[in-house]
């Protein structure tokens, strides 16, 4: 993608002489010469039935072609439709293509328009071979069956950053193994249907069952269609149709987008669909006519029987299938023009969590699909990609529902909150199928602070008084569920989309400018930029990691997060007296979350704000400039941050939550309080009946905790030096926030090192008696946290840590002597090796690990 001069240009690629023969080279197996070329194929007749007939023989449908129809064009349309469990749909590729008969084989051919640099050489790309049945009457009967031995398997959502702006050959197949026709149809809105079983064939052998739908219609575009070039990644994103050649070299490519000038484009929920969800459905598609700011998309209820997917409607498929916990999109298009035809969005009863009973079936079902990918038991490796867009529930609910279940929440807050959750996934949805990507920096534009979030969602369940706020600039952003709840009441209060949506909305449909002020981020950034996070609140990922850091060690969301864990474990038929609970697994997911704060101040962290609109591609800049470009607006993160000291952290040491062992107190106290709370020992399961916790059953329970909390604490140091030791070198050094990093690890480090319990060794060392301060972790880990300064800063700067290292040794070292001074000796004094040597066991253990970590030698 290039901009110059603030304005878009089509994205296109003149190759060089020898990428030419290279892709002649790619496509050549694909080309066969025949005595007929299909580049120059006239348009099939306007009505398909003067092309196309059904039969039916045998109970066997057949399909005919009249012979004036050959060499014209048809639009080739396909929907695959795995079956596990339910029927998982993804749309193919469109293609435009062409029947040609030689000899007792009729041949269906893709026409060559977009896949060649000279359309007009006369070759045929061979998509599929029919044998003929019968040949009479000007009519030719094929078996279809036969000739769709293969399904191609490229799909029909392009993403030019994802798989690139050149050409590519878009054949790959999946062989059938077994497959017959049940159903072929030309009555129909002006198509030839036909639906295919189909068992197919992995590259590993596995198979899978399938059916796969083929339209074809005659191919008429729209003239009044006009195709728009994708203008790149910079300010927004768009799926696109795959790159097309063009003739003479160079390839372009278009965006997928409706023609809004045909008239109402009506989305249907399927007739299944829950009624206390249909309006929540209904806003959430009419908050793109806000978008727009015309009245251009409807809503209706399709008639029953009509499922997904459907090529003559936009369904909504609702599908009750509690385990089934995510939704997505999918959509076709002109393979041309961009221009979308028809789109479908399924949605799972998994997020119909209308009552206290279907939050524990919620967080039950999320717990054993925990890590799962939502449909990872349909995939194969050659059959589909997964889709680019999949929400899962459980990704930004189960937060907000272990505090419903954890309060007084009535049934009506719980269906409440499900409502606005359903709405924003629709309007997120729906926007993937009217032609927009993610934007993942929505968040950095919020005008919502942390500490009012949890209060405005509070006033969203007791349908308090409203506030306006813009908990994102885009509602294609992954937010969390206190930031749906929000949009999706913002929306229905009133009527307003989100400015980035508006800005990338009217720019695809109505040929706007886009406000470029607006920061924009989507999938590919995730790995390259920072500040591009899914799931993430605040205006920065210092904020966002910093936030979310505190709250995961407050004592009542540990309490809670554990209490949570031991039901489902019991739930799922776990004994109260077996239960085990691992902090290791807790103490890893609560300090990634320091990880996020602390990786903008590393050298190789980019922030998209700073390079999006500033470079056109800024992969081609070098790691140096975009660091510069960066820094400055991390320590402005930073200082922006810490302006208004947000839960009493004042400085970067404060942020770091350097773990304290008296919070292992509050935790178990807090853990005890719930325990005794009847909304915790008496709960309504997921499958309608009542588990109570008897007082002897809920002592057992406080036991565990107690085991947990007291790992925790250990697992949480363990975690944080690992994190701090593993963390890349830290370029931010020459400044306030470097002199601040530095004291932060200088804190982290001599607190790990030195902490102590109010326990002592009481013991007698050549004949004096002793007491030994006892450390609260293990020698190793001390002395990785004894470390912990030594080459974290970029090799630039070889001086950071080195005096504050120095400083927390001989403040060790003091320690030391001072235990040791009544023996007259120095710790180093080699006569104490044997002294210690002839004490106790422990005493001896606690001279040699202390030794390791000054350096005596033994």
């Amino acid at each position: 993608m290039k901009e110059q001069s603030g304005e878009y240009r089509p994205i296109t690629r003149h190759k060089k002489q020898h990428g030419r023969w290279l892709l002649f080279l790619m496509i050549l197996p694909f080309l066969l010469t025949l005595s007929s070329c299909s580049s120059g194929a006239k348009p099939a007749d306007p009505d398909v039935r003067v092309s196309l007939r059904t039969s039916e023989k045998d109970g066997e449908p057949k399909i005919s072609i009249q012979k004036d129809a050959l060499n014209r064009e048809f639009l080739f349309q396909g929907n695959s439709v795995t079956l596990n469990q339910a029927g998982y749909f993804n749309g193919l590729k469109s293609r435009i293509v062409t029947f040609q008969q030689k000899g007792t084989s009729l041949f269906l051919l893709e026409s060559p328009k977009g896949h060649t640099v000279t359309p007009d050489n006369p070759f045929a790309l061979i998509l599929a071979e029919f044998p003929i049945l019968e040949d009479e009457g000007g009519w030719i009967t094929f078996d279809f069956n036969a000739g769709m031995s293969k399904i191609f398997m490229t799909e029909e959502m392009y993403a030019s950053d994802f798989y690139g702006e050149d050409y590519q050959p878009s054949f790959k197949t999946a062989p059938v193994r077994h497959s017959f026709l049940n159903g072929a149809d030309v009555r129909h809105l002006n198509r030839l249907a036909v639906h295919q079983a189909a068992q197919v064939e992995d590259e590993d052998g596995s198979i899978i069952h399938a059916e796969v739908h083929y339209y074809l219609s005659p191919y008429r575009p729209d003239p009044d269609f006009e195709p728009t070039p994708s203008p790149g990644f910079a300010h927004a994103g768009y799926f696109e149709v795959m790159p097309q050649l063009k003739a003479g070299g160079g390839t372009e490519i278009f965006v997928m987008k409706w023609n809004i000038h045909k008239g109402p484009i009506t989305y249907s929920m399927s007739a299944n669909t829950p009624e206390e969800f249909r309006e929540a459905i209904r806003n959430g598609v009419l908050y793109w006519n806000a978008a727009l700011g015309q009245e251009v998309f409807a809503v209706d209820v399709a008639p029953e029987g009509v499922r997904a997917p459907d090529m003559d409607r936009n369904i909504i498929q609702w599908l009750d299938f509690d385990t089934a916990g995510f939704a997505y999109a999918d959509m076709q298009a002109d393979p041309r023009t961009g221009e979308i035809l028809h789109s479908q969005i399924f949605m799972s009863s998994m997020w119909s969590v209308k009552s206290r009973k279907d939050a524990w079936r919620f967080v039950y079902q999320n717990k054993r699909t925990h890590h799962r990918h939502p449909s990872s038991d349909i995939y194969l490796t050659n059959f589909t990609k997964r889709h680019l867009c999949t929400i899962k529930p459980d990704d930004r609910m189960v937060t907000s529902i272990t505090r419903l279940l954890s309060s007084n929440a009535t049934d009506d807050m719980f269906l409440r909150a499900a409502q606005a959750e359903i709405q924003e996934t629709i309007t997120h949805e729906v926007g993937h199928t009217m032609g927009l990507r993610h934007n993942f920096a929505g968040n950095l534009q919020a005008d919502l602070d942390h500490h009012s979030r949890e209060d405005l969602y509070q006033l969203f369940l007791d349908r308090g008084a409203y506030r306006s706020v813009i908990p994102t600039t885009s509602i294609m952003d992954y937010n969390q569920h206190y930031e749906s709840a929000l949009n999706s009441r913002r929306y229905n209060e009133e009527e307003k989309a989100l400015p980035h949506d508006i800005s990338a909305m009217r720019y695809l449909y109505l040929g706007e400018p886009m406000d470029k002020d607006l920061y924009f981020c989507t999938d590919t950034d995730m790995n390259s930029m920072v500040d591009c996070l899914v799931f993430a609140h605040g205006t920065s990922p210092i904020a966002y990691g910093s936030s979310e850091l505190y709250k995961s060690l407050q004592p009542k969301n540990l309490a809670r997060e554990l209490y949570l864990q031991m039901v489902l474990d019991i739930l799922d038929g776990t004994p109260v007296d077996e239960l085990y609970m691992n902090p290791e697994g807790l103490a890893r997911s609560i300090l990634s979350f320091k990880q996020k704060f602390l990786q903008p101040f590393t050298e190789n962290a980019f922030y998209a704000r700073a390079l999006k609109s500033r470079y056109s591609d800024p992969g081609s800049v070098s790691s140096a400039q975009k660091r510069r470009d960066t820094v400055p607006l991390v320590e402005k993160d930073l200082e922006d941050w810490l302006l208004d000291k947000p839960y009493g952290l004042e400085s970067l040491t404060d942020m770091f939550m350097v773990i304290q062992p008296e919070w292992e107190a509050l935790w178990k106290n807090e853990f005890s309080i719930l325990l005794d709370d009847p909304r915790f020992y008496n709960i309504e399961t997921h499958e309608g009946g009542t588990l109570h916790l008897s007082a002897q059953e809920r002592q057992k329970l406080k036991e565990a905790g107690n085991v947990f909390f007291e790992g925790l604490i250990s697992a949480l140091v363990s975690e944080d030096v690992k994190l701090l030791s593993e963390m890349s070198p830290i370029d931010i050094v020459d400044s306030s926030t470097g002199d601040d990093l530095l004291a932060a690890y200088k804190k982290t480090s001599r607190t790990y090192l030195m902490e102590k319990t109010s326990s002592l060794l009481n013991v007698s060392v050549g004949g004096q008696s002793l007491s030994l301060p006892v450390f609260r972790y293990e020698w190793q880990l001390r002395a990785n946290a004894r470390n912990l300064l030594d080459d974290r800063a970029v090799s630039s700067a070889l001086w950071w840590g080195r005096r504050e290292s120095r400083d927390i040794y001989q403040d060790l070292l003091l320690t030391l002597n001072t235990v040791v001074g009544p023996t007259g000796k120095d710790f180093f004094d080699s006569l104490l090796y044997d002294e210690f040597l002839d004490s106790t066991k422990p005493a001896f253990q606690w001279y040699l690990e202390n030794c390791r970590l000054v350096g005596c030698g033994y």
